[in-house]
């Protein structure tokens, strides 16, 4: 369940994380399902929210009847005893009435406490700084490893809003990365939403809640956070990146590819986005321009790793580069080269081999990886690289072995 902080709709006060509302006088309970309507509802902030959507986020999974959808918004209606709350869009959907004023529950006395706003720790922010690049070019152990940083830098400033921001974007990274369970998933989207809710005006607050909603399907409220982000700091490569990555998971491969382009611009050394570009212009049919984007990434990676020739996920993306650029025999010898590394990142070469026409050998590494203990679903299923692989019935056994909270 999505947790968030407690927040207002007219006089009553709702607590996610009891699933209660109260006016003071009298007191609630909403089921699961009726509470994630509702805060979808409220995250649409008056837009229309339809039948669909909800059944694909709210009942994820679930195969159902849109009377489920109905019986849910009933049971919102019934418990704020206020039918108008939530206007019926004939053949379509629902959204918060406009004259139901949702606002945030007040906060409880600090009792002193420095406000957030203006405290900064320099020694949280270089931890910061560490965990970012253990996030963005280590392994999963790295990616692990970054979140245990931050929470202890998060003890070392507890009210410093940069290292809190830093923090939650590492959770939702590591739960969209990590084939992290519904719980792991559930934190990211709670703490990023305390965080947007306790300092709303700073753009990583914004980028975590977007990618945590992305590990929960949420896809309408992953792109109004990343709208907000943009909006609050528009030249952020790294956002720029992350965008790309939510539009990928849910289907959008055109704004995915764009997204990633925007990044190449502003972080030019940044080899990742390029993978991203390259994959989604060759998923498009835009060949030419995809190993141009292909070309540009390797020569990034070449001077990263003649820079840091360890980097984990440089060693590993190099085979995925060069097939996406057409450079096989190159693809071919990075792939043996690595071939004895037991890394999850050995996933690229899944993807150079499937893009070389490779199924046969692509399904054995895929298959190793999961046989290990490989559980990063989040990759696999929206990469478009891959998709040649989705109709064979080795992968379709594969994908059942992983979780898909």
């Amino acid at each position: 369940m999505h947790r968030t902080m407690p927040f207002r709709i007219a006089d009553w006060r709702v607590e996610p994380g009891s699933r209660t509302i109260t006016d003071g006088v009298r007191k609630r309970r909403l089921s699961p399902r009726a509470l994630e309507s509702l805060l979808m509802l409220v995250r649409a902030d008056g837009e229309v929210v339809t039948r669909q959507e909800l059944l694909d986020t709210v009942w994820h999974g679930v195969t159902v009847g849109e009377e489920s959808v109905t019986t849910a918004i009933a049971e919102i209606r019934r418990c704020f005893s206020n039918r108008d709350l939530i206007e019926t869009i004939p053949r379509t959907g629902y959204r918060m009435a406009a004259k139901s004023e949702v606002s945030l529950a007040p906060a409880p006395a600090s009792g002193g406490r420095v406000d957030a706003d203006c405290e900064f720790s320099l020694e949280a922010y270089l931890q910061c700084v560490e965990a970012r690049r253990l996030s963005r070019f280590g392994d999963w152990h790295d990616i692990h490893r970054a979140g245990e940083i931050m929470e202890e830098a998060t003890r070392m400033a507890p009210h410093c809003a940069a290292t809190r921001a830093e923090y939650t974007l590492v959770l939702a990274f590591r739960a969209l990365f990590c084939a992290g369970d519904a719980a792991a998933c559930d934190q990211a989207v709670a703490l990023a939403d305390e965080a947007v809710n306790h300092r709303p005006g700073l753009a990583t607050n914004h980028l975590a809640l977007g990618l945590a909603l992305t590990t929960r399907h949420d896809g309408r409220g992953a792109r109004r956070a990343f709208e907000k982000a943009l909006a609050l700091d528009p030249n952020n490569g790294e956002a720029w990146y992350l965008c790309s990555l939510m539009f990928a998971a849910f289907g959008a491969c055109r704004s995915a590819s764009l997204a990633a382009e925007r990044c190449t611009v502003l972080q030019p050394d940044d080899y990742r986005s390029f993978i991203l570009a390259a994959s989604f212009r060759n998923a498009m049919g835009d060949t030419e321009l995809g190993q141009s984007m292909g070309r540009a990434g390797a020569m990034r990676l070449a001077l990263r790793l003649a820079e840091n020739p360890e980097e984990p996920r440089g060693r590993a993306a190099e085979c995925a580069l060069l097939a996406l650029c057409g450079q096989g025999d190159g693809a071919f010898q990075s792939i043996t080269a690595r071939s004895r590394d037991r890394s999850a990142l050995q996933f690229y070469a899944v993807t150079a081999l499937t893009t070389l026409g490779e199924t046969r050998h692509a399904l054995d590494e895929l298959e190793r990886l999961v046989d290990e203990g490989h559980r990063n679903a989040g990759w696999l299923c929206f990469n478009p690289t891959i998709a040649p692989l989705r109709h064979e019935r080795r992968y379709q056994r594969l994908m059942r072995n992983l979780r898909f909270d």
